[in-house]
């Protein structure tokens, strides 16, 4: 297996085509890393009759001067591994590739990037890099970054689901300790040969959840298709509206709740949209909410506008 050591620059687009084409100036060569910690992704997996195009996992969390090794595993299909920040242009696929090749890119400032294969517009991810100070690393205190164990884990656990063709919505939920604190929004796709359909679940996951004061909830919506808002106090006139939420390093957005009076609005929790080349890579976690709860009480949350469809919940914050 060939092993190749790189320098992830912000300034510019970081493609890994292989075999090996790399664009003047975009990667610099470097000794043996000194990162604080070397994190492993997997780039394609493939059983005996079924291939799965991912990146395993497809969203990770390190610390900036943290380093990330991709290793190549499937035998019969090249893959490419390109890392976009948020609003740089995609470029066009056009260089060969070779399989069963390892490559270490170490990211030494804190930013979003979006992990892309350029053969396969569907295949594609996040790379979240924090400052040990940021509020997203405080919000999972001693869990994020996860260690590698929980990473393979989460890994191990998509590889499954996609060789089998099974997805279980509520599987982060069981994925890391972290993921209690977290609420689904889930929906699928089911494409034939003459169309397509979707199911949306409008019913948060679970409907329920119980804290203690201090502790912050996590909202996700992995529906491919439909937004939701998570809305607590009065609605606004539009739906789409962000209130008293803001943008935090890694891209979700993050509030906090001190009485049942307060009000906070996520505004449209959605996919992003399909990157396409040429087009500017959308932002990260435009599909996570975070709101910290610093006092006991009941509180209560919809859906606007699926209220009316039974798409409520509570977070019920104890001392």
């Amino acid at each position: 297996m060939a092993l190749r050591e790189g320098i992830l620059s912000r300034r510019n687009v970081f493609s890994l085509l292989f075999g090996f084409v790399l664009a003047a100036g975009l990667v610099s060569s470097a000794p043996a890393a000194s990162a604080q910690q070397t994190w492993h992704i997997q780039v394609g997996v493939q059983s005996q009759a079924e291939r799965a195009d991912a990146f395993l996992p497809n969203e990770i969390w390190i610390y900036a001067g943290d380093s990330i090794k991709f290793t190549f595993s499937s035998k019969n299909e090249g893959h490419t591994v390109t890392l976009l920040e948020s609003g740089q242009a995609r470029p066009l696929f056009s260089s060969p590739m070779a399989n069963e090749v390892a490559y270490i890119v170490k990211f030494p400032k804190p930013g979003n990037y979006k992990l892309a294969h350029l053969a396969h517009s569907d295949m594609y991810g996040v790379v979240h890099v924090l400052q040990k100070t940021d509020s997203a690393a405080a919000f999972y205190a001693a869990s994020l970054p996860y260690d590698q164990f929980d990473y393979d884990h989460q890994a191990a656990e998509e590889m499954s689901e996609l060789l089998a063709g099974e997805n279980d919505p509520s599987e982060e939920k069981r994925d890391f300790a972290p993921s209690e604190n977290v609420v689904l929004l889930t929906g699928e796709i089911v494409v034939d040969a003459e169309g397509g359909q979707y199911l949306a679940n409008v019913h948060f996951l679970p409907a329920t959840i119980q804290i203690h004061a201090g502790e912050t909830v996590e909202w996700i919506n992995t529906d491919p298709m439909v937004p939701h808002t998570v809305t607590f106090g009065p609605q606004p006139v539009n739906p789409g509206t962000l209130l008293t939420a803001a943008r935090g390093p890694d891209g979700a957005l993050q509030a906090t709740i001190n009485s049942p009076a307060d009000s906070v609005s996520s505004g449209f929790l959605e996919a992003a949209a399909q990157n396409r080349p040429f087009q500017p890579q959308s932002a990260p976690a435009g599909a996570r909410l975070r709101i910290k709860f610093t006092k006991p009480g009941t509180y209560h949350c919809i859906c606007d506008p699926r209220d009316t469809h039974g798409m409520v919940g509570t977070v019920i914050v104890l001392p």
